[in-house]
Parts: structure tokens; C-alpha cells; sequence
């Protein structure tokens, strides 16, 4: 899943907007259609909507953040339901994953 929030500050005016973007991929990378998408936000002030609650044919989801009135931190939740990955698809995501570096992710 690839996430990002366009832009990723704005002023707590209660109208200021931002757009969620998610991407999901499957094991090998390739787009997931049809796959559910579930959002929240988890700490701060604001709201979700014009949410697209499931992924499209390039594997995306989208809402919209309106920011709060309560300056602060924001961290919303996003939960994708899919099938659980087979045995080979589990072993080639392993090889790859001893190729890439360490990285920190938000």
C-alpha cells in the first residue's frame, strides 16, 4: 500500500482541504482492482469525505481530508482488505525483500 497526502500541511482553518491518494499493489506490484478500502482518522480534528471505498483498474483509492479547527498533528488510518498471498507468492516477495535496503517509512 502507498499512501500520500497532497498537500501534507495546511492551516487547521476547518476548510483547507488536502488529497488522500492510496495505491494498492499485490505481491508482485501490480495494481489491485476492486479491493476495499477503509479510512479513519486516528488522532487530530478534521474530516473524510468524497471517499472512494474501492480500488479502481490502476489500483487506486482516493479521499478527501478537510482539515479541523484544532491546530495539531493529523494521522489517518488506512485498512485494505485482500487475499492473503500463496506460498510462492509469500517466497518471491521474501527474495526480493533481502534485496532492498533498510528504509523509513511513515
Amino acid at each position: 500500500i502507498a499512501i500520500t497526502l497532497t498537500p501534507e500541511l495546511m492551516f487547521a482553518d476547518g476548510r483547507s482541504t488536502a488529497d488522500v491518494e492510496v495505491l494498492v499493489t499485490d505481491i508482485n506490484d501490480n495494481p489491485n482492482e476492486g479491493v476495499i478500502v477503509e479510512y479513519a482518522i486516528l488522532v487530530g480534528s478534521g474530516e473524510l469525505r468524497r471517499i472512494e471505498e474501492v480500488t479502481d483498474r490502476q489500483g487506486n483509492s482516493t479521499a478527501e481530508y478537510v482539515a479541523g479547527r484544532i491546530p495539531g498533528r493529523v494521522s489517518i488510518g488506512v485498512t485494505v482488505r485482500s487475499t492473503v498471498p500463496t506460498e510462492e507468492e509469500l517466497l518471491a516477495a521474501r527474495e526480493i525483500a533481502t534485496a532492498v535496503m533498510d528504509h523509513d517509512f511513515y
